[in-house]
């Protein structure tokens, strides 16, 4: 298994494949960037995540997309449930109280050009349903 320094520096890769800066997009925390996409920022992680086989190093992409409404919540759940069946590698979650598109993968043997296409699938999908999302269900 590599260590986590060549995973960030694949990390690291992956932002300047997307045009951005690694140096400036580095979150206060270790191992972790964040970047905007149009309206949208998402936070990459580099995490340690159980499994069957014990501990996997993993990568973690998400976006907080709006908050919980307050009224309509089961239609909301059906619409990110029907959503979630058309992904690949995306899906959406509900955490303390706000919706998120999310994505992960193990790190092993991942390289900086699928790390930059999770980054752009994330990014694209998240911007383009935040504002469907917020128009839909907003003050529901």
């Amino acid at each position: 298994m590599a260590s986590h320094l060549q995973y960030v520096k694949e990390v690291e890769e992956a932002f300047r494949k997307v045009g951005l800066d690694p140096q400036t997009a580095k979150a206060s925390l270790p191992g972790s960037w964040s970047f905007s996409r149009g309206s949208i920022t998402v936070m990459v992680t580099l995490n340690t995540s159980p499994s069957s086989t014990g501990e996997q190093r993993t990568i973690t992409m998400s976006s907080r997309l709006m908050d919980m409404p307050t009224r309509k919540k089961s239609e909301l759940y059906r619409r990110l449930l029907d959503l979630n069946h058309s992904f690949v590698g995306e899906r959406f979650e509900i955490f303390d109280e706000a919706i998120y598109l999310t994505t992960a993968r193990y790190l092993e043997n991942i390289t900086a050009e699928e790390i930059a296409t999770m980054m752009t699938d994330l990014s694209e999908t998240a911007d383009f349903f935040d504002n469907k999302l917020i128009a839909e269900f907003r003050n529901a």
